[in-house]
């Protein structure tokens, strides 16, 4: 009976968590409300989900591997923060994302509570409603990017060359659509026939993947296509081998149309950008490494990197990044010719190192180690297809690609630890 109620609470908790960042993020872009808002949203959810989940533990008696790393996670996130250049900034965040470690514990909550939830009716509840706040934004997407947002009488926010939906960065949508996208890639692949309404899911998410201009998606689309592909090798005795051809020919048709398309009525520099990227890992591969490559990245990396050995152990402070180079005066800058003082590494597990320290980066990479093997093995070892678990695999594999050249933020972070619960909920299932 104690468990039903807190599985009902659970969902409630979880389907609000998902309404409440969109609505947030709406409010947000409208400028209706800060970014320390949805921060602070955030650390009620997780102050809800403290109370929540030290109930389950009470009510099973049960403590698990995740527990004790996310123990970890907290105590070594106390210590960088006790060894943190400023204090404030590492508890609350830096004001332009306010992600700092109170944030962070409220992730990690949504984590184990997510990962708690064994019903897999609400989980594609979940899942559903995700997707229909996605094709919305999408929808917005191209209002902003067309110039037909004079067809709906309200303004339409971000009228740049590239998407942002309700994210106010491009980049930022991009992290978010990767995890979206990658929940309905094995939808569309596995299905036994070709299934029209997921091939059509599927398309118009790409194309908002696409209109973002963000290379870091592209990357992660890429990834988890040939994702698809291995588990097909792997599963090819439950996969029809034409099906499965056919669906990845017509897959990638659309892409080059939507590419294509985006590329000649938008003011898109798509192509040019991809070109670029080509080049650029072409020369990467070859050993010729320039500053410029990644808009700046490698040179942010470069920079990056110069100040681990000065804060290996503890890091700077979490969400300290802008305070790197504040003693010798010497900010990393967004390139060596801008004045824009960069405050995230752009590369999450970087920012971790930086930020948090080697033993912080070191349990958050045992995380996400774990949580992939046991999933792969799960795939492995399992004959039949399980779809749910699928979904949340290549969501949470998506979400690591577009990571390494990405920053996590407030906006986007709490889905990610969701899915990534879903997904642990779903392999301990099994």
């Amino acid at each position: 009976m104690k468990e039903k109620i807190y599985d009902k609470i659970t969902t409630i908790y979880l389907i609000a968590l998902v309404m409440v960042l969109f609505i947030s993020n709406i409010f947000f872009v409208y400028q209706f409300i800060r970014c320390s808002v949805i921060s602070n949203g955030v650390l009620v959810f997780g102050g809800i989900g403290l109370i929540l989940y030290l109930y389950h533990i009470i009510v099973t008696k049960n403590i698990r591997c995740w527990d004790l790393l996310v123990i970890l996670i907290y105590f070594f996130c106390y210590l960088s923060y006790l060894h943190a250049f400023d204090r404030r900034t590492a508890l609350f965040g830096y004001y332009s994302g306010r992600e700092g470690m109170l944030v962070i514990y409220a992730y990690y909550i949504i984590f184990l509570l997510s990962s708690t939830l064994k019903n897999d009716k609400i989980k594609e509840l979940i899942l559903l409603l995700l997707t229909c706040q996605s094709i919305v934004q999408v929808i917005y997407c191209f209002l902003q990017i067309s110039g037909l947002y004079f067809v709906f009488k309200m303004p339409i926010m971000g009228l740049e060359k590239y998407s942002s939906g309700f994210y106010s960065n491009s980049n930022f949508f991009g992290s978010y659509i990767s995890l979206i996208v990658g929940l309905w890639v094995p939808i569309y692949f596995f299905n036994k026939k070709f299934d029209i309404k997921s091939y059509l899911v599927l398309s118009f998410l790409i194309a908002g993947l696409l209109s973002c201009g963000t290379m870091s998606a592209l990357v992660a689309l890429i990834a988890i296509i040939c994702l698809a592909i291995i588990y097909y090798f792997i599963k090819r005795k439950n996969i029809q081998g034409k099906t499965f051809l056919i669906k990845l020919v017509t897959l990638f048709v659309t892409i080059c149309i939507e590419f294509l398309a985006l590329s000649y009525f938008t003011e898109s520099s798509l192509v040019k950008d991809t070109v670029e990227l080509k080049d650029q890992v072409v020369s990467v591969a070859s050993g010729e490494i320039d500053d410029s490559f990644g808009t700046g990245r490698i040179y942010i990396w470069k920079q990056t990197l110069k100040y681990i050995p000065k804060y290996f152990w503890y890091g700077i402070g979490i969400d300290n990044f802008i305070f790197l180079g504040f003693e010798s005066g010497t900010f990393i800058y967004d390139s060596p010719l801008e004045d824009n003082i960069i405050n995230k590494a752009h590369n999450e597990y970087l920012n971790i190192l930086a930020t948090g320290g080697i033993f912080l980066f070191v349990v958050y990479m045992v995380i996400i180690i774990t949580i992939f093997v046991k999933a792969s093995k799960d795939i492995i070892k399992t004959k039949k297809i399980n779809s749910l678990r699928d979904s949340f695999f290549f969501a949470f594999c998506s979400y690591l690609v577009q990571a390494f050249f990405n920053c996590r933020m407030v906006f986007v972070a709490p889905l990610f630890f969701m899915i990534m619960g879903l997904l642990v909920s779903t392999i301990e299932k099994e």
